[in-house]
């Protein structure tokens, strides 16, 4: 093996090690989602709150995510603007609600 190649590979291995290092992964993460339903609802309300503690248990408590009420960050009408601005870091709507602004191809998704 070549002098060049040993140290690419040596640098790659480097790079993964580093990466991959518990400092790294301690970083937490906390995602702010707001929620066009309110979690009262059985269906629609339940999965958001189902999702967070889910991956709060997935991730070790690395990622959080934390549900806001509808009206509590934003207004529910304004997720998905709040979302590309990036005022948020994810919103739970419906396609069916948005058909103003994604189209009316949006309505059959929900369906």
């Amino acid at each position: 093996m070549s002098r060049r190649l040993l140290s690419i590979w040596t640098v790659a291995a480097l790079s993964l090690v580093l990466v991959s290092s518990p400092a790294v992964a301690a970083k937490k993460v906390l995602l702010k989602v707001p929620v066009w339903f309110g979690t009262h609802l059985t269906g629609l309300g339940s999965t958001p709150k189902w999702l967070a503690e889910h991956v709060n248990d997935a991730s070790g408590g690395t990622v959080k995510i934390k549900i806001y009420e509808p009206g509590k960050l934003i207004p529910p009408k304004e997720i998905l603007e709040a979302v590309s601005k990036g005022q948020v870091n994810a919103g739970w709507t419906t396609p069916a609600y948005n058909t103003g602004l994604i189209g009316e191809k949006g309505a059959i998704f929900p369906a």
